[in-house]
């Protein structure tokens, strides 16, 4: 699911709450990873409602394919729900079956006939509860507020004009006692000044995307 150990990750630095961005964080958190997510206040402010939503949407959408796995396979006669001579059900009785009412579908039941059908399933990247721990490793700063992220390495914020919360990140290193910079940008709004929200010294510079 990840080409890498999370583990070997100290932080994260997240530039804003939008889920091209923090979408996978529970994949990571779920997988050894240790360390914060650092972030603006805003950023952590909004996460706590997008991923839930996320693993909510990804429940329901595999919990969808797999009823429609699980209503084929019930629906050819090579694949009956007891003995090999037995019919298959009609697509009434299967959907029956396999629905609570006309809307909610009977998720126990149709885990239960793909194990003993032995078909594949789908299965989220996460779910709620990995999405709820995830949302433990949030570290929020306000912007502007230098905060070490590792070994002589620090992080500030400062606003990117893009949604509440993001965030262009100066990230200042130091080796053999020099400063060594790397300024991401993220996702930049078309309002933003960059004179007035990063230092001067970086305000005539072209910022990479």
């Amino acid at each position: 699911m990840l080409p890498f150990d999370a583990s070997i990750l100290t932080n994260v630095v997240l530039s804003h709450a939008h889920t091209d961005h923090s979408g996978r964080i529970p994949v990571i958190t779920q997988n050894g990873f240790t360390g914060r997510i650092v972030c603006t206040r805003a950023t952590h402010a909004a996460c706590e409602y997008l991923l839930p939503d996320s693993a909510s949407i990804q429940e329901s959408d595999a919990n969808y394919l797999n009823y429609k796995t699980l209503r084929t396979a019930l629906s050819q006669k090579a694949l009956p729900l007891q003995g090999k001579n037995e019919a298959a059900p009609d697509s009434n009785a299967i959907k029956k079956l396999l629905k609570k009412g006309r809307h909610e579908l009977n998720v126990e039941t149709i885990r239960g006939l793909m194990a003993q059908l032995r078909l594949e399933t789908v299965k989220p990247l996460y779910t709620q509860p990995d999405a709820a721990k995830a949302l433990t490793f949030f570290d929020p700063y306000p912007y502007r507020r230098t905060v070490e992220i590792g070994n002589q390495m620090t992080c500030t914020f400062y606003d990117a004009g893009h949604i509440l919360g993001s965030a262009i990140s100066m990230i200042t290193a130091r080796k053999n006692g020099r400063p060594l910079r790397v300024c991401f940008s993220g996702d930049i709004g078309g309002s933003i000044s960059p004179s007035s929200t990063i230092p001067n010294s970086f305000s005539q510079r072209k910022i990479a995307t």
